[in-house]
């Protein structure tokens, strides 16, 4: 039993080695797609004028886009990212208020794209970021982290082509200011369907 499930799963493996390698053959150039990823956001925040006692700034983070491309290396990109929260305890007037906040973008970029290998291809992006960061006002005007920002954003990364229509994806982005107060950079890894 333990042998033929084996089986079953080095064939598996074969299959989608050939799959990857045979990628290149036959995947799309161009025309649109659609793509998802989960990965950890890293926050930077800065409150001038209070002194942070504790902070939590690593979350959970999701990613919706589509876009399309317009040739082997270069393309448009929208998306919609979730960043999750940020929490930091500050010292206020001799007594520490707890802060809470989550972030948001909406990002518009130019895209571009070098095959490495017939399945393997780097990948860049720059664009426009519209942030928000929700939460409670617990600070002076002049501190608080709610708010929105338009930035310039930037990211890298990588895919691997499991066949003509599926590539697995890996990026790092920066977001620029989500607010007056809070940045965001995004690690993340996918799945982006090419239609």
């Amino acid at each position: 039993m333990n042998r033929l499930h084996l089986s079953h799963v080095l064939l598996g493996i074969v299959a989608l080695c050939s799959n990857a390698v045979n990628a290149a053959e036959g995947s799309r150039t161009e025309g649109p797609y659609l793509g998802a990823s989960l990965g950890r956001t890293s926050f930077s925040a800065r409150t001038p004028g209070v002194s942070t006692v504790s902070s939590d700034e690593v979350a959970l983070a999701g990613k919706l886009y589509g876009g399309w491309r317009l040739g082997e290396h270069v393309g448009i990109e929208a998306g919609y990212v979730r960043f999750g929260s940020l929490a930091e305890s500050v010292a206020v007037d001799g007594s520490t208020v707890e802060q809470g906040a989550t972030g948001r973008s909406l990002y518009a970029a130019l895209t571009g794209r070098m095959p490495v290998t017939q399945a393997v291809a780097l990948t860049g992006k720059a664009g426009i970021s519209f942030g928000k960061v929700s939460g409670t006002d617990v600070l002076p005007a002049s501190a608080q982290l709610v708010g929105s920002r338009r930035s310039f954003m930037y990211g890298v990364g990588a895919e691997y082509q499991l066949s003509p229509q599926v590539a697995l994806t890996a990026d790092f982005e920066h977001f620029g200011k989500l607010s007056e107060r809070a940045r965001a950079n995004l690690l993340s890894a996918g799945v982006r369907y090419s239609f």
